[in-house]
């Protein structure tokens, strides 16, 4: 086999196994962006925790009625 046409295979070879294998930088993003709206899940419950409002059992249902009586309660 010449040189020119071995290092061509060997480019193609190479080229082939970089192209199959980048899950990792896709399993990276997919983490990152979990962990992220982790945080912003986090962040929302200290903002419900602190203005008053923290889930309830019932999740949303439970923030809606805390909103609502936050409402009630402030313009009275």
């Amino acid at each position: 086999m010449t040189l020119p046409l071995r290092r061509l295979l060997n480019t193609v070879i190479i080229s082939y196994f970089l192209r199959k294998r980048p899950g990792t930088p896709k399993k990276k993003r997919l983490l990152d962006r979990i962990n992220s709206l982790k945080a912003t899940g986090r962040m929302k419950a200290e903002w419900l925790e602190k203005n008053n409002l923290a889930t309830s059992r019932h999740g949303f249902i439970g923030n809606m009625k805390g909103i609502l009586e936050q409402i009630t309660t402030t313009y009275q």
